[in-house]
């Protein structure tokens, strides 16, 4: 049987490698959570399947966690299981995992499945109401921020209230301001994340008919007029600063959980740094990333720095310098 962290590796690169920094039980709890929510996004992605047979499947799967009826599951994914309908065979290969992954989270007892199966509800419930605005050939295209900002929260701004309750649920000496502070900013330390990944994949998108970035923000044909896409770079950096803040805010006894946080952070500032310094190249079809060596040097890094605030708010500082110095030229 494919172990949970195999699944993670199929699932999410980044929170295969920060998942297992967790204690436990909270790092089953998160394996179980992400790889549920993978299954719901797995389903809003599959752009090829009707968009009606996409929204009954996220409306079953909303019912599967209600219910938490394995053996249904095990009925509900005959439908999949022979669909080329997915991009990714990964992706697909978790989502036939479906009853497994049921049946871990009613392992889970209480309270950690009453959590995630209630956020994992509220994700795929949204997802739903996404899927009904693809057009017929299953694309999105958002017409402004604020969608676009509606989107990040229903996909990501969810994942990081989930988070938040469930780190309060492991370090429950944590002072009530403190845990209300965590509960203010959760949002956007998920929303961040994802809204990083969108500027990313932006050409990718685009050239595909998908437009989460709304379109008066993307840059022209081989990257003409790249400064249109900068107030999202920006808007992505203020939701990652929140992070930060989220992150320094969490117990340092948690470091385990620090550093959860923490690495995807540093990773995605340094993605939005390549994306602001590439415009141009990412805009005429060319792979924009992070090197190798840089994610192995940042890690460490994020090791070191981890449980000491201000050596946190030094790397962060260091590695978003040149976005900064791009908002105050267009502030100037």
């Amino acid at each position: 049987m494919t172990s949970l962290d195999e699944l993670m590796i199929k699932a999410s690169r980044t929170f295969a490698l920060t998942i297992p920094l967790l204690e436990e039980p909270l790092r089953r709890t998160m394996s179980v959570a992400y790889l549920l929510m993978r299954n719901a996004d797995t389903l809003e992605d599959a752009w090829r399947v009707p968009k009606d047979r996409r929204r009954q499947g996220l409306e079953d799967f909303v019912k599967l966690v209600e219910t938490r009826d394995v053996a249904a599951a095990t009925e509900w994914i005959e439908q999949w299981r022979d669909d080329n309908g997915f991009d990714d065979p990964d992706h697909h290969e978790v989502l036939l995992e479906t009853p497994r992954l049921l049946q871990e989270l009613v392992d889970l007892g209480p309270p950690h499945a009453g959590i995630v199966a209630s956020h994992v509800i509220r994700v795929a419930s949204r997802m739903s109401q996404w899927v009904a605005r693809h057009d017929d050939a299953g694309r999105l295209s958002l017409g402004n921020v604020r969608e676009l900002d509606d989107y990040c929260y229903a996909v990501a701004g969810i994942v990081g209230e989930m988070i938040t309750e469930l780190v309060g649920l492991q370090a429950a000496e944590l002072p009530l301001a403190r845990l209300l502070f965590l509960r203010s900013v959760a949002v956007d330390f998920g929303a961040g994340l994802q809204l990083t990944n969108i500027v990313k994949d932006s050409w990718r998108d685009a050239q595909e008919g998908r437009h989460y970035v709304p379109q008066d923000f993307l840059p022209g044909p081989d990257g003409a007029h790249p400064e249109r896409l900068r107030p999202i770079v920006l808007l992505a950096l203020a939701r990652l600063d929140q992070g930060i803040e989220y992150t320094c805010s969490l117990p340092r006894a948690e470091k385990g959980v620090r550093l959860f946080c923490l690495l995807p952070l540093v990773l995605a500032a340094a993605t939005l740094r390549e994306v602001h310094e590439n415009t141009v190249p990412l805009w005429r079809g060319e792979d924009v990333k992070i090197s190798r060596e840089e994610v192995v040097d940042l890690l460490g890094a994020s090791h070191r720095a981890v449980d000491d605030n201000e050596a946190v708010r030094d790397l962060w500082g260091q590695l978003t310098a040149p976005l900064r110095r791009m908002r105050q030229a267009m502030s100037a």
